[in-house]
Formats: structure tokens, C-alpha cells, sequence
């Protein structure tokens, strides 16, 4: 009788447990959430989040128009205007990096609050959402025959430095939370080969300097993609269509980064190779 009555209060402990979670559960302000959660923006339809409460979800300052078609900024973009050119198809991001995301993503990247990964991956769901179907669209196979179009979803390596002084790496977790959210085949295809001062320090002349040479080929990675991608039929295989890649970093801010990342992805596996990037943030 007492093993019965202490097996109900434990049930009845748990469940407890599981509601002050769900009541408390906002993962940025810490705020109730039952009845009241937030919403997302995607293709001007909004959706609910149920990590983030109304007035978090509120204060997020989503991208719903693109105005520069090659990094995805809400506005038009000097950067892109002075590069001579661009070895990625496009940036697509959700958020423009305001003092609310920048203090959310300091709170996950430095200050060891990875129970916000999982609104960060909401998030980057909308903008993912978006990138596919502009991307399928353009694709000669109808969306219901194909659920998306990439060959291999990779990450912006960082430095053993970095990760050791992080614990992780917040593109590859990024990452890796779409792909097992979306069934897409995560592949590490990059290494990074320098380490350096944050790129949040520095300015854009030097952001483009320093990121030269920083990346090198994951040859691992990168041969099991090519033998999946040629057991499939390749490029002949496939219509014509190229190797299709979506990188994954938190911020793009001058672009530096997805060229470097870019430059060694189409050098190592081939010029038919295409890069789509997506970030969470667009500085």
C-alpha cells in the first residue's frame, strides 16, 4: 500500500514538475507561456513559437521583406554593392541583429544559457522555410516531389580555441537543430585553420583581411558527399542540376565569412557546386 501511495506521489510530483516548467517556461524572460505563446513570421503568415512568450516574441524584429537579393537585408545594402562578386547564390536571414538579439545571442554564445538553442532554431526555422521554397520555386521538380532542395546542410567551422573556450559551437548547433527538424543531411564540410580575435571587434576592412585563408576542405566530409551525391545519379543523374549546399552561421554582417566559406566549397567540390547561406541574424 505505502509503494502504491509513494508511486502516485512521484507521478503526481512529475507532473508538477512538467507544468511549473511549461508555466515558467519563456526561455528568454523566464515568463508563463501557458495560453500565450509567441509567433514567427514566415511568407507574411504568422505562427506560433512555443518557446517564447507574447511580449519576447513581440520585440523580435523578423525580416518579412527582403530588399537586397544577394545578402537578404531589409534594406538596401552598400556591402553587396561594392563587391565585385559573390561565390554564394544568396544570404536569407531572420532577424535583423538589433540590442534585443544581440543581448540574446550573447546570453547563448558567452554566457552559457544554451536552454535559448532551441528559440534560436525557431527562428531560423522561419527563414529556412523561406529560403526553400524561393529555391524550389525556381526548381524544375514540383515541391511535392522533392521536400527540399539540399544536397548537404554544412556549418561555419570555429577555431579549437573558440569551441574549448565556448564548449560548442553555435553554427553547427544551429545547424544540426534544422536538420533533425527537417530530416536534411548535415554534412561537416569545413575546417578552420586560424585562429583570431572576434570578428565582433573588428572592422569591415579587417573582417575581409583576416578571413583570408582561415578555412580549409573537411576531407572527410567532403568525399562521403561526393559519393552520396554520385550514388545518386550526380549532376547528369539529377536533371542537370547542381550540388546544392545551404551554410549555416549565426550572423552575416559584411559577407566576409560566407565568401571564405564559399570560395573553398566550390573550389574543392567542384564550379557546378552552388552555396546558399542562412543565418539567424542580419547585421
Amino acid at each position: 500500500m505505502r509503494q502504491w501511495i509513494w508511486g502516485v506521489k512521484r507521478m503526481l510530483a512529475g507532473s508538477m514538475n512538467l507544468l511549473n516548467q511549461r508555466e515558467a517556461g519563456c526561455l528568454l524572460c523566464g515568463k508563463s507561456i501557458v495560453n500565450a505563446a509567441g509567433r514567427r513570421f514566415h511568407s507574411g503568415r504568422i505562427r506560433d513559437i512555443e518557446t517564447l512568450c507574447r511580449d519576447c516574441s513581440a520585440s523580435v524584429p523578423w525580416i518579412t521583406a527582403v530588399k537586397c537579393a544577394v545578402c537578404g537585408r531589409a534594406e538596401a545594402c552598400g556591402d553587396c554593392a561594392r563587391r565585385a562578386s559573390t561565390l554564394f547564390a544568396c544570404n536569407r536571414s531572420a532577424v535583423r541583429y538589433d540590442p534585443f538579439m544581440k543581448r540574446m545571442l550573447a546570453l547563448y554564445k558567452y554566457r552559457g544559457h544554451e536552454r535559448l538553442e532551441p528559440a534560436l532554431v525557431d527562428m531560423l526555422s522561419a527563414a529556412y522555410e523561406a529560403l526553400t521554397d524561393e529555391v524550389l520555386a525556381k526548381s524544375e521538380r514540383p515541391r511535392s516531389v522533392r521536400k527540399h532542395p539540399w544536397d548537404g546542410v554544412t556549418y561555419v567551422p570555429v577555431s579549437e580555441e573558440r569551441a574549448a573556450e565556448r564548449g560548442f559551437n553555435q553554427a553547427e548547433r544551429l545547424a544540426a537543430g534544422l536538420a533533425r527538424r527537417y530530416g536534411l543531411p548535415l554534412a561537416p564540410l569545413l575546417v578552420r585553420t586560424k585562429h583570431g580575435a572576434k570578428q565582433s571587434f573588428k572592422t569591415r576592412a579587417q573582417r575581409i583581411r583576416d578571413m583570408r585563408h582561415v578555412f580549409d576542405a573537411d576531407e572527410e566530409g567532403m568525399a562521403k558527399l561526393r559519393l552520396k551525391f554520385n550514388m545518386d545519379g550526380g549532376a547528369e543523374g539529377r536533371g542537370g542540376r547542381a550540388l546544392q549546399l545551404l551554410l549555416v552561421d549565426d550572423i552575416y554582417t559584411t559577407g566576409s565569412t560566407a565568401q571564405a566559406c564559399a570560395r573553398i566549397l566550390t573550389g574543392r567540390l567542384g564550379a557546378g557546386t552552388v552555396v546558399y547561406v542562412l543565418t539567424w541574424a542580419r547585421s
